[in-house]
């Protein structure tokens, strides 16, 4: 993470204990002009989520609950309390809310249809998709929340996906590249496969959604597109929003491409389509006049810079230039 004000890196580094079994995250900085590397926490416990806010003070997640520190570390304090859970934390651009992810129960437990068995530890299984690779289904999905942060309060929480029996975060790998804010604050884009059982497991294709907090409304952004779509971001000047995608529904495998949408020209465009190559991660320039992406090359993984043409419909291989 960079700090508010350009001049901080913000990392974590996690020191594995074999005899314990476990690790230990703290949160370090280091000067982005180069300098010394200075270490943040020492608590034990681990920091994730690092946010900076506006006046230059670090928001995170600790032990499922929200906390602010100043961005020395000092004067740390918890901001959340009590028994619901926090992660995936992401402050709005204007400072005055959140969103972040929380653990919502939509199915019925073994115990919950027959409350005279109350020992009973066996599953029913009546349908796919009970595991994800390592990961097994249970009742629970992972929605996203919003909430005001008004004067290191967190109140007014709700649900933008009540009611719903998805996930997002993806599961079982999806993270914080799944949900961002848009720049103006007034709506959150997410990446969701709303589907269930067989159509689930077969399906490859999440969407892009969109929640207006204002209205309260969700639309589909990406319904045109039939495969995975993840990891949107804006750019800088918020008149575009890049994201990934595949073509094809069902297949896995299929080549990860850069799509741009401009909102001034509603037109959407794939910039990698005769990249010879499939992209892993991506972000915009400071000008907005590149994207920056890394990409599997001969069993490394490399940066790539790539200008973005201004009639995209003309963007071709010479566009993309391998820089590391």
């Amino acid at each position: 993470m960079i700090s508010s004000d350009g001049q901080m890196v913000y990392f974590g580094i996690s020191k594995a204990d074999m005899q314990a079994n476990k690790s230990e995250r703290n949160i370090f900085r280091i000067p982005a002009l180069g300098g010394t590397l200075q270490q943040v926490t020492k608590e034990a416990g681990n920091e994730t989520d690092l946010q900076s806010t506006k006046d230059g003070r670090i928001i995170f997640t600790y032990n499922d609950q929200v906390w602010i520190m100043n961005a020395d570390g000092s004067n740390r304090q918890a901001i959340t309390t009590g028994a619901n859970t926090y992660s995936t934390l992401k402050v709005s651009p204007d400072g005055k809310k959140i969103l972040f992810s929380r653990d919502v129960k939509t199915r019925s437990t073994t115990k919950d249809i027959y409350p005279d068995l109350e020992k009973a530890n066996a599953k029913i299984i009546d349908n796919l998709m009970y595991r994800h690779w390592a990961n097994w289904e249970d009742e629970n999905v992972s929605h996203i929340f919003i909430a005001d942060l008004i004067n290191n309060t967190v109140s007014n929480e709700k649900d933008i996906m009540e009611g719903e029996a998805f996930d997002c975060p993806q599961q079982p790998e999806g993270g914080p590249e799944d949900i961002i804010w848009s720049p103006d604050s007034k709506s959150i884009y997410y990446v969701c496969k709303k589907k269930i059982g067989k159509d689930y497991s077969l399906s490859t294709n999440t969407d892009i959604y969109v929640y207006d907090v204002a209205s309260g409304n969700t639309t589909d952004f990406t319904t045109a597109m039939k495969g995975y779509d993840t990891s949107p971001v804006f750019s800088g000047d918020g008149k575009s929003i890049a994201w990934l995608s595949m073509a094809t529904d069902g297949y896995e495998a299929d080549k990860n491409d850069i799509i741009l949408y401009r909102f001034a020209t509603q037109q959407t465009y794939n910039l990698t389509k005769s990249w010879d190559g499939t992209v892993n991660s991506f972000r915009f320039s400071a000008d907005n006049s590149k994207i920056y992406f890394t990409a599997d090359i001969k069993g490394t993984v490399q940066l790539f810079e790539l200008t973005i043409p201004q009639d995209p419909t003309k963007s071709n291989t010479s566009f993309a230039r391998q820089i590391t």
